[in-house]
């Protein structure tokens, strides 16, 4: 997984979209996020924009991508964010969560 993890940071893929499937170079979607399993997680908001966690399932293992999922002005756009993809080996943790009961 570390080789596919090295591989892909080594690519340094600016984001240019809200859905940063569409700025993977050809052959890369195909070849490592058909699979997907979460998203929204390990949310980090800056005083612009917010990056997000997704993963995806891979025989190797689990591919998490951090990306720019919201902006908070409206004359920004992701190009201006300057936001390189990251990626990284994650690993499941289940967890209880409680909610209304109606």
């Amino acid at each position: 997984m570390k080789e596919i993890i090295d591989k892909l940071n080594a690519l340094i893929i600016q984001q240019k979209s809200l859905d940063f499937i569409e700025d993977l170079p050809e052959g890369l979607y195909e070849q490592y996020f058909r699979n997907h399993q979460a998203e929204g997680l390990n949310v980090d908001k800056h005083r612009w924009y917010e990056t997000t966690l997704s993963v995806y399932k891979l025989e190797e293992g689990l591919l998490g991508v951090t990306s720019v999922t919201d902006l908070f002005s409206e004359q920004s756009s992701v190009d201006d964010i300057y936001h390189t993809l990251e990626f990284h080996e994650v690993e499941e943790i289940p967890s209880i969560t409680y909610k209304i009961k109606k």
